[in-house]
């Protein structure tokens, strides 16, 4: 059996830590070896749960003392009742580590702190990452008020380092897990234990929206390769059909997407009453509508820039910017078509975020001027983007996943590079030239819906979701909800006699054994890249294509009735295009019912 270090300093976020613990806790009782490494308050100068609770650099004391107490007490709370062996960074410090950092740190500056590299870990880089993503930022370029606020942040990165370092010198591992492999100390951590030749792994919360606390993605490096790394498996499965239950969780994540509550579903919800997109931006009846859906650059910088992800060094269009100015100019000469410009919602203040990012500064100062035929959608619009796909002829996309949701709704999208996209490219029509770029669009248009798209893309979402992860469920489902006021009010008062009693709770109600147990022991024994490697197949039911066709029509009346309420008459009631090619296939045979 093998050794493993999980390294777990953030165990305030329970959502986080808890199923963390869980996978700690089955592999121990498949007989491998755990080391588990918590924090100790080893990092009250900053860390993300400090950043998760508000506390920044000039808040009071008694405020970084309070969370780091409650994190402490999560942690020693896994500990004892997992009996989870190991101990925590405070716990293997040394006194003269403070001195160390300090001496490192002695000569940064915001100019030069990116060049820190100790041991090839290029820590600099590394410990901004969500710097950067809390900041929006597309540039590393500080200034004065934003390095007075990384710099406790490279503090911290730094004393992980010097620490993790000796730990494992000390423990030996085969393996080293952390939750999140990007986040600054654990990215520290991950590279530390590959140079010394250990095998790194990363955990995550599922894909799935509609369940994502109920699964668990798990592979090597992080999310990106692990993505990456399903997308290269795509082409042995994608001629297998899928059954009623890996389809029905697909819809589930749709539907979660058209309700816009999740915090990581960033448009706004499908707005319940029908919304004229053509009226409202002034299109003519005979115009055929492209919706181009930017990205927010500051995620894609982050990754490139803490080198999670390798930039492509040859894109048709060099920036978002280029891409649009290139778009708008050909459009301008095609009176027959409407372009509208989908700025992404991450881009401006939303329900996650309270910043406005770099490119939106750019983004409004460039959108001037533009042609009768182009419009720009800006979040404060308030409208959907599925209002849009009602509607819509065709989706124009850099690298955001409308790629893939589009598809899944039968509608056509066209994008101008294989190495952005984080899902396979066949969902889509690329064109990687000018010329072969806006063929692409006419061909797009030319085919306009179709089926077979939304088969293709439930068959992806399905590898990604069911085939991929693995289910913690039976121990853990999330956070509990209480509904009942009267019940709520008790919880509360219950919760400040004893702080951690629904973490207590959770503990109590986790199962004796992982459904999953067997998978994650594989991973491990077989060094495999991800539980989709080693988990046999032959026990699942594929359908044939005719019942997969049947199953398929059953989501599709789900997703209708969440975007239409129902699907009664052809002519639809303004409802858009999208409603009527719904309507037309699902009344082919037998219409479904959506009751």
């Amino acid at each position: 059996m093998a050794k493993i270090i999980f390294f777990s300093p953030h165990s305030l976020i329970w959502v986080h830590a808890f199923p963390e613990a869980i996978v700690a806790e089955s592999l121990m009782k498949s007989g491998h070896d755990i080391v588990y490494i918590t924090c100790g308050e080893s990092l009250n100068s900053a860390c993300i749960c400090l950043s998760m609770m508000g506390v920044q650099s000039g808040s009071l004391e008694v405020q970084r003392v309070q969370v780091c107490h409650q994190c402490s007490s999560r942690a020693d709370l896994i500990r004892g009742q997992m009996k989870l062996p190991g101990y925590s960074l405070s716990s293997a410090a040394k006194t003269q580590d403070d001195e160390e950092v300090t001496a490192i740190m002695r000569d940064l500056t915001p100019a030069n702190f990116s060049e820190l590299v100790l041991e090839n870990v290029p820590i600099g880089r590394i410990a901004i990452y969500e710097f950067l993503l809390k900041r929006k930022k597309m540039n590393a370029d500080l200034s004065e008020g934003e390095w007075r606020e990384f710099y406790p942040i490279l503090k911290s990165a730094i004393k992980v380092f010097l620490i993790v370092k000796r730990i494992l010198d000390k423990e030996k591992p085969d393996y080293a897990i952390s939750y999140n492999s990007l986040y600054s100390v654990n990215a520290v951590f991950t590279y530390l234990a590959r140079q010394k030749g250990v095998i790194p792994y990363f955990m995550h919360a599922g894909l799935n929206l509609s369940d994502s606390l109920q699964q668990l993605i798990i592979g090597r490096d992080s999310t990106l390769s692990y993505i990456k790394g399903i997308v290269s498996r795509w082409p042995e499965i994608k001629s297998m059909s899928c059954n009623e239950s890996l389809l029905s969780e697909v819809t589930g994540h749709f539907l979660e997407l058209l309700h816009g509550k999740n915090v990581f579903a960033y448009s706004a919800p499908k707005s319940k009453f029908n919304i004229d997109v053509r009226k409202h931006f002034g299109v003519f009846p005979d115009q055929k509508i492209l919706v181009a859906t930017l990205s927010s650059y500051d995620e894609q910088f982050a990754v490139e820039f803490v080198g999670a992800m390798l930039k492509p060094e040859k894109l048709l269009f060099k920036t978002q910017a280029d891409w649009v100015q290139v778009l708008v100019e050909w459009i301008k000469r095609k009176p027959e078509y409407f372009l509208i410009i989908r700025v992404h919602p991450r881009e401006f203040p939303n329900k996650r975020e309270s910043v406005k990012s770099q490119h939106a500064e750019i983004m409004q100062k460039m959108f001037v001027g533009l042609p009768e035929n182009v419009r720009v959608n800006w979040p404060e619009d308030g409208l959907s983007l599925y209002d849009l796909a009602c509607e819509a002829d065709a989706f124009l996309n850099a690298w955001s996943s409308v790629g893939q949701e589009m598809s899944l709704l039968g509608l056509p999208v066209v994008i101008y590079s294989k190495e952005l996209v984080l899902y396979p490219v066949d969902l889509n029509y690329l064109g990687e030239t000018e010329s072969q770029y806006f063929d692409q669009i006419e061909q797009a248009l030319k085919d306009g819906w179709s089926f077979e798209r939304v088969r293709k893309a439930y068959r992806w979402y399905a590898m990604m979701f069911g085939r991929s992860q693995i289910s913690i469920e039976n121990s853990y489902t999330g956070p509990a909800t209480y509904k009942n006021k009267i019940l709520l009010k008790f919880i509360n008062g219950l919760r400040r006699l004893y702080p951690l009693v629904l973490e207590w709770n959770d503990c109590q109600k986790r199962s004796v054994s992982l459904e999953c147990a067997e998978v994650l022991n594989k991973v491990f024994i077989k060094r495999a890249d991800r539980p989709f490697d080693v988990v046999d197949r032959g026990d699942e039911i594929v359908p044939s294509l005719e019942q997969e066709t049947e199953y398929i029509k059953i989501e599709m009346a789900r997703i209708a009735k969440a975007l239409w309420g129902d699907i009664e008459k052809e002519e639809g009631g303004g409802r858009g295009k999208l409603y009527q090619h719904f309507y037309k296939f699902l009344s082919e045979e037998k219409r479904t019912t959506l009751s």
